[in-house]
């Protein structure tokens, strides 16, 4: 039977822990809209890479270099395009130039790149 996700704030900080443990790019892809503006003032997620739209890019972004297919035709990109009307001008284009070149003003990619930097880095990193 599947677990329900509980709300209590300890279940939240273990979930994190263990997607950030098993580097795997489909659990930091599925965990990224809810660490996104989603987490803004949620005390439980203090310290780590959440709270904001950055946030959010980040963990997709942290996907894609720990292994995701962020390729110009990946699902990623297609979707992003579809459901969030964010499309990019270069059909060419893979995820992650593309969330650089269109989806962050430039002061914020530095941000991006650090926070990405966090989540790839040792397993447990806090921000």
């Amino acid at each position: 039977s599947c677990e329900p996700l509980h709300a209590w704030p300890g279940y939240k900080r273990a979930l994190v822990q263990r997607v950030l443990a098993s580097r795997d790019p489909e659990a930091y892809l599925a965990l990224a809209p809810a660490m996104g503006a989603r987490a803004s003032g949620d005390d439980s997620l203090q310290g780590y890479v959440a709270g904001d739209q950055f946030a959010e890019l980040a963990w997709q972004v942290a996907a894609c270099r720990l292994g995701l297919d962020c390729s110009a035709d990946s699902t990623l990109v297609t979707s992003y395009c579809a459901n969030a009307g964010i499309c990019s001008r270069d059909s060419a284009q893979d995820f992650v130039s593309f969330v650089f070149d269109a989806a962050v003003p430039r002061q914020g990619a530095d941000r991006v790149d650090e926070m990405v930097d966090t989540l790839v880095s040792d397993p447990g990193a806090q921000s």
